[in-house]
């Protein structure tokens, strides 16, 4: 693994310009992909980032679902794979 890892509450405030720490999230994705060229998150943050979008940030199902799609196929993006093995081990 490269980079920081961002949780569900960093992709929240990437992707919606209204909160709070939008600015500053997107300022440090775009640093980290500077420096490190990559971000770490998990299917883990993906899933409840899933359920960020719809409610309490109520963004349209289309754009909460191209943004995620967007993650998935991002280069910059590593997206660890919690399987019952690593879940284990936490």
């Amino acid at each position: 693994m490269t980079g920081p890892f961002v949780d569900t509450s960093g992709w929240g405030n990437i992707v919606d310009r209204s909160q709070p720490y939008h600015q500053v999230a997107t300022n440090i994705y775009r640093l980290a992909r500077q420096q490190t060229g990559k971000v770490v998150t998990s299917n883990y943050v993906l899933a409840e980032l899933v359920a960020l979008l719809t409610s309490p940030l109520q963004l349209p199902r289309s754009k909460a679902v191209g943004f995620i799609q967007s993650l998935i196929q991002s280069p910059y993006v590593e997206i660890v794979h919690v399987d019952q093995e690593l879940d284990a081990l936490s």
